[in-house]
């Protein structure tokens, strides 16, 4: 069985320059990624608040849900509109 290595301040450590340059992009590759992901899902998250208060909103405000429903109604009736036009 072989001898275990012991490392101390003095032992030297080679690595190629392609080797070196690999992990290097690997690791700033793999650091952007998390980045980008955990960016993303405070996106998605913000953006769902930003929903469940306006749906919050209509079911409180019947005024809201109104002037929705109205602006439905127009918008079917110009659609209409510019179908037979």
């Amino acid at each position: 069985m072989s001898d275990p290595i012991k490392l101390d301040e003095n032992t030297e450590f080679r690595i190629s320059l392609k080797s070196l340059i690999l992990i290097i992009f690997a690791l700033v590759s793999g650091s952007w990624y998390v980045f980008n992901t955990q960016h993303k899902i405070q996106e998605l998250t913000y953006n769902n608040m930003l929903l469940a208060d306006k749906i919050k909103d209509l079911k409180q405000n019947p005024v809201l849900k109104t002037d929705v429903e109205m602006l439905k109604k127009d918008l079917t009736i110009i659609k209409s509109d510019s179908h037979t036009h």
